[in-house]
């Protein structure tokens, strides 16, 4: 076993890399990996980087304890992290980014538009529609309890240059929330 950050880490790259494997040319992922990137990413095939916390804004987007849950929490999860009797809950937060390489495919700007967005929505789909979160457990018996709202903003740009070499950038804010009790 392993500690929840792991597992849930563990859980987005499995759920993407099925996603993509069925995914056609040029829209599929040849590379999804845990951190950065050390190779040439021109070089594989719309790699995908999986982050804990964003590594781009590290104060900004980190796992946070909450104090009270949002209206909308399941009954029978604690209310309060401070309640008498109630245990810890967590937002834990991940970051998946999107790099889409179509500088030998000699497409032109819709195409590659194209592409971008058929790539980040089969991720988007991927993660909304996560079986392998919901009710992940850690060794310290933290376990993920909600994850209805596991997307909490994305974002897609395409640069490159004309006419026909493009590279999409874009990234995923993930979060699940998780008690211990």
């Amino acid at each position: 076993m392993a500690f929840i950050v792991s597992l849930i880490q563990d859980a987005i790259v499995a759920d993407l890399t099925d996603a993509f494997a069925t995914a056609t040319s040029p829209s599929t992922s040849g590379e999804i990996v845990l951190g950065r990137l050390m190779a040439d990413p021109e070089g594989e095939e719309n790699p995908i980087e999986v982050h804990e916390n964003d590594p781009d804004n590290p104060e900004e987007w980190v796992h946070m304890q909450c104090v009270s849950l949002p209206g909308w929490a399941p009954a029978g999860t604690p209310s309060a992290t401070h309640e008498i009797g109630g245990g810890e809950t967590w937002v834990r937060r991940f970051t998946v980014k999107l790099n889409i390489f179509l500088t030998r495919e000699g497409l032109e700007r819709d195409d590659a538009i194209t592409v971008m967005n058929d790539v980040h929505g089969i991720a988007m789909h991927a993660l909304r529609n996560s079986t392998r979160l919901l009710g992940i457990t850690d060794q310290y018996g933290e376990s993920i309890w909600m994850t209805r709202h596991c997307i909490a903003k994305s974002e897609m740009s395409l640069g490159g240059g004309p006419p026909t070499s493009w590279i999409g950038r874009g990234k995923i804010w993930v979060q699940v929330w998780s008690s211990l009790e």
